[in-house]
């Protein structure tokens, strides 16, 4: 299923991954440090988002909302750097009752809400490779091999 892309970029220092709590599993032995993994990988997480537009991006945003996702219910794809260092599509949805704005500052319309993130599968192979190269190198070389 192809899902519809909202082209605006968020304010990248708005947004990190943070996991419900009910995606990750914690155990806190008698002695020593609490044991701690994820329910399973490629679990969907929270992030808080801001968009700072100008009047045409926020007209965009409103019919966006009002219509290609129906007021928010339905999930679509935004551009954010979570998962690698470039900005990539990820499929989200926004949690009801989390969309705040648009506030006008001047002639800045700022947005804020709640997004559940589904995160991009890792090339594990690939990451592997990397760490080997840089490994390899003593830490002086970083390009991917």
């Amino acid at each position: 299923m192809v899902l519809p892309r909202l082209w605006l970029e968020p304010e990248q220092g708005s947004y990190g991954v943070q996991y419900p709590d009910d995606a990750v599993l914690r155990a806190k032995p008698s002695a020593g440090p609490s044991l701690m993994r994820l329910d399973f990988a490629g679990a969907p997480f929270q992030t808080s988002i801001e968009f700072r537009l100008d009047f045409e991006r926020c007209a965009y945003w409103a019919a966006f909302y009002n219509t290609t996702i129906s007021f928010g219910s339905l999930p679509f794809e935004v551009g954010l750097i979570i998962d690698d260092p470039d900005i990539r599509w990820h499929e989200c949805r926004i949690i009801p009752g989390s969309v705040s704005g648009p506030q006008q500052r001047g002639n800045l319309y700022i947005l804020q809400m709640q997004m559940e993130v589904k995160p991009i599968p890792r090339d594990t192979v690939a990451d592997a490779a990397l760490v080997a190269a840089v490994e390899a190198s003593g830490g002086t070389d970083f390009t991917a091999p």
